[in-house]
């Protein structure tokens, strides 16, 4: 009896040993730890894009990357939507990382990506990394911003980030920069509803990068121009160029940018005017009636 009660004994010790060993094997996040992101990502310059593929391999160490992009070069889309037939999307997947190649504008991407492709919602959009600044007022044309502006629109913090134009463009290293500014911004608690932040990176060596600013949008207009000269038929045409604002003042992302700063601009969805509505209030008043009747002055019809 007491070599049987003495045999249980030492069988449950060697048990509690063997249980001990294993726990302290185990491989257990740090208390406090971030949990791993599910990211969505999409861009404007289309689906193979040296940008997009290097943002891809940086934000990987951040958590499940999946990709939803054009088929082609959407630039200058704005936050303008495919309606006009059906959608081809196309599946593959590359070194554990899903991509939806898909024939549709950028902010179409992401919508068709959240309501009917992933199979779970992504706790933050990461539209780029862009071939050119995305400044100022440029913004309301841009398709990595329409792209970004669409996820917030969906309630998912949202990025759009783009690279300064130069001989030499950088990905990997403003693909680097990004992943950082996101880890600061998780280990912070700050990717919440409604985040929409615009970034751009310098071209410069990573080592000239100065560090980041909070910035304002530039208000003066981009400046756009028309030659007009001849096409290939020899037909009267008009020919679109571009040149770049010169810096702002501070606390512009112009301004930042050609200070060797990464931009980062908070953008707001709700476009609406405050100061404009404050001396618009007499509208409040206005009958629903038309002309002389409802007080108000007539003018003929031209």
């Amino acid at each position: 009896m007491r070599r049987r009660t003495a045999s249980r004994l030492i069988f449950r010790i060697i048990c509690v040993v063997f249980l001990a060993a294993a726990v302290s094997c185990a491989s257990f996040p740090p208390a406090g730890a971030a949990k791993p992101l599910r990211i969505l990502v999409t861009n404007d310059d289309g689906w193979d894009a040296p940008g997009i593929s290097a943002l891809v391999k940086a934000l990987r160490d951040l958590g499940e990357v999946v990709v939803a992009a054009p088929a082609r070069n959407h630039s200058g889309a704005g936050h303008s939507m495919t309606f006009d037939g059906p959608i081809a999307v196309r599946r593959n997947e590359e070194e554990g990382v899903v991509w939806y190649v898909i024939d549709a504008r950028p902010a179409t991407c992401v919508r068709l990506a959240v309501q009917s492709l992933l199979a779970a919602r992504p706790a933050l959009f990461v539209g780029g990394i862009n071939r050119g600044a995305n400044l100022g007022t440029e913004t309301y044309y841009s398709g990595t911003l329409g792209c970004a502006r669409e996820a917030a629109v969906l309630g998912i913090p949202a990025l759009a980030v783009s690279l300064e134009r130069a001989e030499e463009m950088d990905y990997r290293a403003a693909a680097a920069l990004t992943a950082s500014l996101i880890r600061e911004l998780t280990r912070r608690g700050s990717l919440g509803p409604g985040l929409l932040l615009n970034i751009n990176v310098p071209a410069r060596p990573a080592a000239e990068v100065k560090g980041f600013r909070l910035t304002r949008l530039d208000a003066r207009p981009a400046i756009e121009f028309y030659e007009k000269r001849p096409d290939s038929q020899g037909a009267e045409a008009y020919w679109p160029g571009f040149r770049p604002l010169d810096p702002g003042p501070p606390g512009t992302d112009t301004r930042a940018l050609a200070d060797g700063y990464v931009s980062v601009t908070p953008l707001d969805l709700d476009r609406g005017d405050g100061r404009a509505a404050k001396a618009l209030q007499f509208i409040e008043g206005l009958p629903a009636g038309h002309g002389a009747s409802a007080g108000l002055p007539l003018r003929p019809a031209r």
